[in-house]
Formats: C-alpha cells, structure tokens, sequence
C-alpha cells in the first residue's frame, strides 16, 4: 500500500480496513495526538536512531506536508474495501495501535476455540480471558521508565484483572539519546518531532486496540487534556507520567486505579 502511485485504488483487508476506520475516529477523540498518517515521520526518526542523529527540520518539515486523513481516499461502499493515496509519499503507520488489535484477534480465535481461559502478550499490549483455574484474576506486573540514577527499568504497577485488555507506551526500550537528551520513538502528529519528556502511560481500555492507541495519545497529550479525556470516558482508565521541567508527574485516573490497584 505505501508503494502505490498517487491515485491508484489498492484493495486492503478486512482488518486493514477495520483498523483504519478505528484510527480515524480515535484521531478525532484525541485531537490529533493519535495519527498513523505520520508514516514519513516515522521512517524518518527510525532513521535517526540508526544513524544516531536527529533528523534535519527540513525533512521534518516536508514530511509533516504528507500527514492528514485528508492524504487518501477509503471506499468502503462494497467488499473488498479499497484506498488510494493523494499525494506523492504518503505512508500510513500502525505502530501505536497495530499489536492490540492484533492481540484482540489471538484471544478471540482462542475463546472460538474453546479456550476461554487464555491471555495474549503482544509486546507492549495484553489481551486477557477469563481466569485460569488456580487464580481468581491474571496478575500482570508493568514495567515503566528506568529507575532514578539509571539501571533497569522497575515494576511500577501490579494489575489483577480478569477479561481485561492493558497497554502501555513510553521511551523505556525504543529511544535515541543525543547530547544528554532522550528522545522516544512516539511521535507528535503536530511539531513532528519526538517526544523527550519521559512520557509512559499504562492504559486499560474495553480493548486492547483501544488501550494500544490511547496509550500512545496520552503520552502526547497534555497532562490536563489527559485528565479530562479520562473524566468524560469512564470505560477508560490510566496512570500517566511525563516530565515537567525536571519534576515527574504522574495521574492516575479511571474507575480501575481508583478501586485500590496502588503500586508494590
């Protein structure tokens, strides 16, 4: 699909299709913190770890012209769906939201199958089933940032749930450093420039696609809009950190951090 001529219609998948239409709408909530448009962005500070620098604003700049739902056109009005791109360049990427969606298919193949009793890892998002037979709840144990004073990253919350879908985001293992400055591989649809205030979310969401991307929106978004996004989705809950200047803030919000889930 990223290798197609401006204006050639390119059949997709149901789950291409599926994802794309999810990620527009969450694009909308989010006010553009979530935006898998920004493909040319992400190829250009992939590169930028590689070569170890930061990409030069010029590249920056040009690839911020290529973002936008505006960038392709999807036809939906018949099976199979079918998109064409706009401009010369585009690119889509599903990165912040392509391994929970991906999660949510495995546990449901497994329930078909007749293993409800199951749990999905899928990198940074989990998908979890009914609970297995020894235990009243999965326990997961999520690993934010690295500890103060550097060394490894540390257990920052215990989650016990059941039929529960957790994602978290943030610069703990994908990261450039340069210059006594980190930057994290999440990316701000607006500036186009990689986020370098330590932002990490863990998200539980109705799903695991939904808490992938959310996670990734909250690290871009601005500590208070986060906190209202929360007030106003009650099915949604998250503990937030990111830098403000060098004092580390942190929300917890969401009926499930609220019931009594604090850190070890």
């Amino acid at each position: 699909l990223n290798a197609a001529a401006p204006g050639d219609w390119v059949t997709i998948s149901p789950d291409l299709s599926k994802v794309l239409v999810m990620s527009q709408r969450l694009s909308e909530q989010t006010f553009g913190a979530f935006d898998p448009t920004i493909g040319q962005l992400v190829q250009l500070w992939r590169r930028a770890r590689r070569k170890n620098e930061v990409p030069p604003r010029p590249h920056i700049n040009e690839a911020l012209l290529l973002k936008g739902f505006d960038s392709f056109e999807l036809d939906t009005s018949q099976q199979p769906h079918k998109i064409r791109y706009l401009k010369q360049g585009v690119q889509l990427d599903f990165g912040g939201i392509g391994k929970g969606h991906a999660a949510d298919e495995a546990l449901r193949i497994l329930t078909e199958a007749g293993f409800p009793k199951s749990f999905v890892s899928a990198s940074s998002s989990i998908a979890a089933g009914d609970a297995p037979d020894d235990r009243p709840e999965w326990v997961f144990m999520m690993e934010n940032r690295e500890k103060e004073g550097g060394g490894d990253g540390g257990i920052e919350q215990v989650i016990q749930c059941t039929n529960c879908f957790i994602a978290s985001s943030g610069d703990l293992y994908q990261y450039l450093e340069l210059q006594g400055r980190r930057y994290s591989h999440i990316i701000d649809p607006e500036t186009g420039e990689a986020l370098s205030n330590g932002s990490f979310a863990i998200v539980m969401a109705p799903s695991a696609a939904l808490a992938d991307a959310y996670a990734t929106a909250f690290c871009v978004m601005e500590m208070e809009d986060v906190r209202r996004f929360l007030e106003a989705n009650a099915d949604i809950s998250a503990m937030v950190w990111k830098k403000n200047g060098e004092i580390m803030e942190e929300l917890a919000l969401g009926a499930y951090f609220e019931a009594g889930n604090k850190k070890p």
